[in-house]
């Protein structure tokens, strides 16, 4: 094996034109546009080709130095090729293209045969073909599959604008409810624009009151200091009040005590009064009259005038008695009417 064979076997371009045949076998085109087909069906041709003819050559007839050409110009296709997967952006096709036909200059003019070189054709042709028909299927799934998707994107369209057409006459009466005026019916906003005038009066009133209520101002104390200030007073005069209630009732008490002592205790049951020292004035009276009439029964048909002079003189040392007693009763029952009415009138005038 001359040096030439063994150069072109071990020649690092080997493993990068493999890397080309691996990777041009899964590439396609996401576009149905045919000019990006067309530049994928003819990279995929000319591969096959140049695969051929490298098939098909004679070594030893190739300079080694068009290998090295050959391996810059193949990394240059592989790396626009690893592009073009990563991001289908089908410029870096247009650049592998470009670079493919630099490596058809290295090696085309040294292919003598020409059965070779148009087996190479027609296997590059079949490649081109057979890519062209596999796009072309692609773009028939894919066709068929943006027309299902058209169609029901279709029927979801025509769902969502009768939606829409509901929401926009609810959207539209909403609207008549909010800002138009009909005939007996005020819109929303002409109600809204009158509470809040409403709103602005009872808050400049309501203000006034709080002021009127609240705040002490130069002219006029709040009613709130004034409520402040009367029932403080009213308080004092409560304490007052009630001070000489405690004062009365006690002089009450001593005049029930008197009055008690005087004409007795009320029975309930009669609503009379009885014992005292009216109860005692009475019974006296009649004890007297009664003796009066036993000493007059007595004395009845008696001619002695010594007798008739003692008796004289006993019933007027009688009569003496029970005047004194009598005057000295409602004498008591006068004072204690005066001393009562003064007591209780300038009770009063204190209070007042």
């Amino acid at each position: 094996m001359s040096r030439w064979i063994e150069n072109f076997k071990n020649h690092p371009f080997q493993k990068v034109w493999n890397n080309i045949l691996e990777e041009s076998k899964n590439l396609n085109v996401d576009t149905t546009t045919p000019t990006d087909v067309q530049e994928l069906a003819r990279l995929k041709k000319v591969i096959k080709y140049i695969d051929e003819l490298l098939n098909a050559c004679d070594p030893e007839i190739i300079p080694s130095g068009v290998w090295d050409n050959f391996n810059g110009q193949s990394n240059d296709c592989l790396s626009q090729i690893n592009l073009f997967n990563q991001n289908k952006n089908v410029s870096h096709l247009q650049s592998s293209n470009a670079n493919l036909d630099n490596l058809l200059t290295y090696i085309r003019p040294y292919m003598l045969s020409s059965s070779s070189a148009a087996q190479a054709v027609t296997r590059a042709f079949k490649s081109y073909s057979e890519t062209v028909v596999k796009e072309m299927n692609n773009f028939n799934e894919r066709v068929q599959q943006d027309a299902s998707n058209i169609k029901t994107t279709s029927n979801n369209s025509e769902k969502t604008y009768f939606s829409i057409e509901k929401i926009k006459t609810q959207i539209e009466e909403f609207n008549s409810s909010l800002f138009i005026d009909k005939d007996d019916i005020s819109s929303f906003k002409s109600r809204t624009e009158k509470l809040l005038t409403e709103i602005s009066g009872w808050h400049e009133k309501v203000k006034s009151y709080h002021n009127t209520l609240l705040i002490d101002s130069d002219e006029k104390e709040s009613l709130k200091h004034q409520v402040d200030e009367a029932a403080k007073n009213i308080s004092d005069v409560h304490d007052t009040v009630t001070q000489k209630l405690k004062d009365i009732e006690s002089d009450l008490t001593d005049f029930r005590k008197f009055y008690s002592d005087t004409f007795g205790i009320e029975n309930k049951d009669t609503g009379k009064f009885e014992g005292g020292l009216k109860k005692k004035l009475e019974d006296g009276l009649v004890k007297y009259n009664a003796l009066v009439d036993s000493i007059e029964k007595l004395l009845d048909g008696a001619t002695s005038a010594g007798l008739a002079s003692a008796y004289g003189d006993l019933k007027k040392s009688f009569n003496n008695a029970i005047k004194y007693n009598t005057n000295i009763f409602y004498a008591m029952l006068g004072m204690l009417a005066i001393v009562s009415l003064v007591t209780i009138t300038s009770r009063l005038d204190g209070f007042l």
